[in-house]
Protein backbone atom coordinates (compact mmCIF):
# COMPACT_ATOMS: atom_id res chain seq x y z
CA UNK A 1 0.00 0.00 0.00
CA UNK A 2 1.34 3.40 -0.93
CA UNK A 3 2.11 5.88 1.84
CA UNK A 4 0.15 9.07 1.42
CA UNK A 5 2.15 12.21 2.09
CA UNK A 6 -0.05 15.17 2.91
CA UNK A 7 1.55 18.58 2.52
CA UNK A 8 0.53 21.07 5.16
CA UNK A 9 1.81 24.54 4.40
CA UNK A 10 2.44 27.07 7.13
CA UNK A 11 4.27 29.50 4.85
CA UNK A 12 1.95 32.46 4.22
CA UNK A 13 3.01 33.23 0.66
CA UNK A 14 4.20 31.19 -2.26
CA UNK A 15 7.88 30.71 -2.95
CA UNK A 16 9.65 32.76 -5.62
CA UNK A 17 9.81 31.81 -9.27
CA UNK A 18 11.91 28.84 -10.29
CA UNK A 19 15.65 29.43 -10.06
CA UNK A 20 15.30 32.82 -8.43
CA UNK A 21 15.85 34.41 -5.05
CA UNK A 22 13.21 36.69 -3.64
CA UNK A 23 14.56 40.25 -3.38
CA UNK A 24 14.37 42.24 -0.18
CA UNK A 25 14.66 39.57 2.52
CA UNK A 26 12.53 40.08 5.59
CA UNK A 27 14.02 40.78 8.99
CA UNK A 28 16.16 38.12 10.63
CA UNK A 29 13.29 37.32 12.98
CA UNK A 30 10.95 36.75 10.05
CA UNK A 31 13.54 34.61 8.30
CA UNK A 32 13.96 32.47 11.40
CA UNK A 33 10.19 32.12 11.78
CA UNK A 34 9.99 31.03 8.16
CA UNK A 35 12.74 28.48 8.71
CA UNK A 36 10.93 27.04 11.73
CA UNK A 37 7.67 26.91 9.76
CA UNK A 38 9.43 25.05 6.97
CA UNK A 39 10.90 22.52 9.39
CA UNK A 40 7.56 21.92 11.06
CA UNK A 41 5.94 21.59 7.66
CA UNK A 42 8.28 18.71 6.83
CA UNK A 43 7.48 16.96 10.09
CA UNK A 44 3.77 17.42 9.56
CA UNK A 45 4.07 15.78 6.16
CA UNK A 46 5.17 12.64 8.00
CA UNK A 47 2.34 12.91 10.52
CA UNK A 48 -0.29 13.66 7.88
CA UNK A 49 0.82 10.80 5.65
CA UNK A 50 0.81 8.24 8.44
CA UNK A 51 -2.51 9.36 9.86
CA UNK A 52 -4.06 9.11 6.40
CA UNK A 53 -2.90 5.51 6.24
CA UNK A 54 -4.10 4.88 9.78
CA UNK A 55 -7.62 5.92 8.80
CA UNK A 56 -7.60 3.08 6.26
CA UNK A 57 -6.07 0.54 8.62
CA UNK A 58 -8.32 0.94 11.65
CA UNK A 59 -8.15 -2.06 13.92
CA UNK A 60 -5.58 -3.96 15.91
CA UNK A 61 -3.35 -4.79 12.96
CA UNK A 62 0.44 -4.75 12.87
CA UNK A 63 0.35 -2.28 10.01
CA UNK A 64 -1.80 0.15 12.01
CA UNK A 65 0.57 -0.09 14.95
CA UNK A 66 3.53 0.69 12.73
CA UNK A 67 1.83 3.79 11.35
CA UNK A 68 0.95 4.92 14.85
CA UNK A 69 4.56 4.47 16.01
CA UNK A 70 5.88 6.42 13.05
CA UNK A 71 3.37 9.23 13.60
CA UNK A 72 4.32 9.45 17.25
CA UNK A 73 7.99 9.68 16.29
CA UNK A 74 7.12 12.61 14.05
CA UNK A 75 5.15 14.28 16.82
CA UNK A 76 8.09 13.86 19.19
CA UNK A 77 10.53 15.38 16.72
CA UNK A 78 8.14 18.26 16.01
CA UNK A 79 7.77 18.94 19.71
CA UNK A 80 11.52 19.06 20.24
CA UNK A 81 11.92 21.42 17.31
CA UNK A 82 9.25 23.73 18.71
CA UNK A 83 11.10 23.87 22.00
CA UNK A 84 14.07 25.35 20.19
CA UNK A 85 12.14 28.59 19.76
CA UNK A 86 11.96 28.98 23.54
CA UNK A 87 15.71 28.88 24.19
CA UNK A 88 17.90 31.92 24.49
CA UNK A 89 20.14 32.12 21.43
CA UNK A 90 22.09 29.56 19.48
CA UNK A 91 24.76 28.70 22.08
CA UNK A 92 22.31 27.25 24.58
CA UNK A 93 20.49 25.35 21.87
CA UNK A 94 23.68 23.80 20.54
CA UNK A 95 24.87 22.43 23.88
CA UNK A 96 23.81 18.92 22.85
CA UNK A 97 24.01 15.98 25.24
CA UNK A 98 26.42 13.11 24.59
CA UNK A 99 23.64 10.67 23.75
CA UNK A 100 23.71 7.69 21.40
CA UNK A 101 24.23 9.24 17.97
CA UNK A 102 23.90 5.89 16.21
CA UNK A 103 20.46 5.34 17.76
CA UNK A 104 19.42 8.83 16.65
CA UNK A 105 20.53 8.17 13.08
CA UNK A 106 18.82 4.77 12.92
CA UNK A 107 15.59 6.36 14.20
CA UNK A 108 15.93 8.93 11.41
CA UNK A 109 15.81 6.14 8.83
CA UNK A 110 12.11 5.43 9.42
CA UNK A 111 11.28 9.15 9.29
CA UNK A 112 13.08 9.40 5.95
CA UNK A 113 11.25 6.33 4.60
CA UNK A 114 7.90 7.88 5.52
CA UNK A 115 8.80 11.27 4.06
CA UNK A 116 9.99 10.12 0.64
CA UNK A 117 7.30 7.54 -0.12
CA UNK A 118 7.33 4.07 -1.65
CA UNK A 119 8.64 5.25 -5.03
CA UNK A 120 12.10 6.02 -3.60
CA UNK A 121 14.47 3.20 -2.67
CA UNK A 122 16.32 4.24 0.49
CA UNK A 123 19.81 3.00 1.38
CA UNK A 124 20.74 4.04 4.92
CA UNK A 125 24.22 3.21 6.23
CA UNK A 126 25.55 4.10 9.70
CA UNK A 127 29.19 3.10 10.12
CA UNK A 128 30.95 2.54 13.44
CA UNK A 129 32.66 4.10 15.26
CA UNK A 130 30.95 7.49 15.19
CA UNK A 131 33.10 9.03 17.94
CA UNK A 132 32.39 11.82 20.46
CA UNK A 133 30.42 14.29 18.35
CA UNK A 134 28.54 16.94 20.34
CA UNK A 135 25.82 18.23 18.04
CA UNK A 136 22.11 18.80 18.39
CA UNK A 137 20.62 15.44 17.47
CA UNK A 138 17.16 16.84 16.73
CA UNK A 139 18.63 19.37 14.31
CA UNK A 140 20.69 16.63 12.65
CA UNK A 141 17.57 14.53 12.15
CA UNK A 142 15.73 17.48 10.68
CA UNK A 143 18.63 18.35 8.36
CA UNK A 144 18.63 14.81 6.95
CA UNK A 145 14.84 14.90 6.49
CA UNK A 146 15.13 18.26 4.71
CA UNK A 147 17.73 16.84 2.34
CA UNK A 148 15.70 13.66 1.78
CA UNK A 149 12.59 15.64 0.84
CA UNK A 150 14.62 17.81 -1.55
CA UNK A 151 16.01 14.62 -3.09
CA UNK A 152 12.53 13.14 -3.44
CA UNK A 153 11.37 16.24 -5.28
CA UNK A 154 14.44 16.20 -7.54
CA UNK A 155 13.56 12.61 -8.48
CA UNK A 156 9.83 13.33 -8.88
CA UNK A 157 9.17 10.70 -6.23
CA UNK A 158 10.94 7.91 -8.13
CA UNK A 159 14.60 6.99 -7.72
CA UNK A 160 17.26 6.00 -5.22
CA UNK A 161 18.32 7.85 -2.08
CA UNK A 162 21.48 6.98 -0.18
CA UNK A 163 22.33 8.30 3.28
CA UNK A 164 25.73 7.48 4.79
CA UNK A 165 26.99 8.51 8.23
CA UNK A 166 30.55 7.65 9.24
CA UNK A 167 33.01 8.75 11.87
CA UNK A 168 36.68 9.47 11.24
CA UNK A 169 39.58 11.08 13.07
CA UNK A 170 38.29 14.54 12.17
CA UNK A 171 34.68 14.05 13.25
CA UNK A 172 31.41 12.98 11.64
CA UNK A 173 30.67 12.85 7.91
CA UNK A 174 27.10 12.59 6.61
CA UNK A 175 26.25 12.40 2.92
CA UNK A 176 22.83 12.39 1.25
CA UNK A 177 22.81 11.36 -2.42
CA UNK A 178 20.03 11.04 -4.98
CA UNK A 179 19.59 9.93 -8.58
CA UNK A 180 17.55 13.00 -9.52
CA UNK A 181 17.83 15.68 -12.16
CA UNK A 182 20.95 17.30 -10.70
CA UNK A 183 21.83 20.99 -10.65
CA UNK A 184 23.86 23.26 -12.90
CA UNK A 185 26.89 25.02 -11.35
CA UNK A 186 25.08 28.38 -11.22
CA UNK A 187 22.22 26.77 -9.29
CA UNK A 188 24.58 25.06 -6.85
CA UNK A 189 26.24 28.43 -6.19
CA UNK A 190 22.93 29.87 -4.96
CA UNK A 191 21.39 26.78 -3.38
CA UNK A 192 22.02 27.79 0.24
CA UNK A 193 20.66 31.31 -0.14
CA UNK A 194 17.47 31.85 1.90
CA UNK A 195 14.35 31.88 -0.31
CA UNK A 196 16.20 30.62 -3.38
CA UNK A 197 14.24 27.81 -5.04
CA UNK A 198 14.01 25.92 -8.32
CA UNK A 199 10.55 24.54 -7.50
CA UNK A 200 8.50 27.58 -8.45
CA UNK A 201 5.37 28.09 -6.35
CA UNK A 202 5.88 24.66 -4.77
CA UNK A 203 9.16 25.68 -3.11
CA UNK A 204 9.94 27.88 -0.14
CA UNK A 205 13.71 28.21 -0.53
CA UNK A 206 14.19 27.56 3.19
CA UNK A 207 15.24 23.91 3.44
CA UNK A 208 18.87 24.13 2.38
CA UNK A 209 19.27 27.47 4.15
CA UNK A 210 18.13 25.82 7.39
CA UNK A 211 20.58 22.95 6.87
CA UNK A 212 23.48 25.37 6.33
CA UNK A 213 22.52 27.42 9.38
CA UNK A 214 22.60 24.29 11.56
CA UNK A 215 25.92 23.08 10.15
CA UNK A 216 27.52 26.52 10.52
CA UNK A 217 26.35 26.82 14.14
CA UNK A 218 27.77 23.36 14.82
CA UNK A 219 31.22 24.42 13.57
CA UNK A 220 30.96 22.18 10.52
CA UNK A 221 30.93 22.54 6.76
CA UNK A 222 28.45 21.65 4.02
CA UNK A 223 28.95 21.38 0.27
CA UNK A 224 27.02 20.19 -2.77
CA UNK A 225 28.32 18.00 -5.59
CA UNK A 226 25.94 17.80 -8.54
CA UNK A 227 25.73 17.28 -12.29
CA UNK A 228 22.71 17.85 -14.46
CA UNK A 229 21.09 14.51 -15.26
CA UNK A 230 23.31 12.57 -12.84
CA UNK A 231 21.98 13.43 -9.40
CA UNK A 232 23.19 15.34 -6.35
CA UNK A 233 25.18 14.64 -3.20
CA UNK A 234 25.14 16.93 -0.17
CA UNK A 235 28.07 16.40 2.21
CA UNK A 236 27.93 17.49 5.85
CA UNK A 237 31.04 17.51 8.05
CA UNK A 238 31.02 18.02 11.82
CA UNK A 239 34.15 18.30 14.00
CA UNK A 240 34.79 16.20 17.07
CA UNK A 241 33.73 17.73 20.39
CA UNK A 242 37.27 18.75 21.35
CA UNK A 243 37.79 20.48 17.99
CA UNK A 244 34.55 22.41 18.35
CA UNK A 245 35.48 23.55 21.87
CA UNK A 246 38.84 24.77 20.54
CA UNK A 247 37.10 26.78 17.81
CA UNK A 248 34.77 28.34 20.37
CA UNK A 249 37.72 29.16 22.62
CA UNK A 250 39.61 30.77 19.74
CA UNK A 251 36.53 32.81 18.88
CA UNK A 252 36.20 34.05 22.46
CA UNK A 253 39.89 35.03 22.63
CA UNK A 254 39.63 36.85 19.30
CA UNK A 255 36.51 38.70 20.45
CA UNK A 256 38.20 39.69 23.71
CA UNK A 257 41.24 40.95 21.85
Amino acid sequence: MTLMIQTLSFIPEAGPAAGSAKPGLASSADAMAGSVAHDLNNILQIIGGNLSMLALELGDSKAAKRYIASALAGVDLGTRLARRTLTKGGIERLEAPHTDLKATLMATKQLVLDAVGDGVAVNFHVCDPLGPICIDHTELQNAIINLAINARDAMNGLGELTVVAAGNRNGLAVSVSDTGCGMAPEVVAQAFQPLFTTKGVNGSGLGLAAVKRFVDESGGTVCISSRVGEGTTVNLRFPRHSQREQRASDHVRFAAF
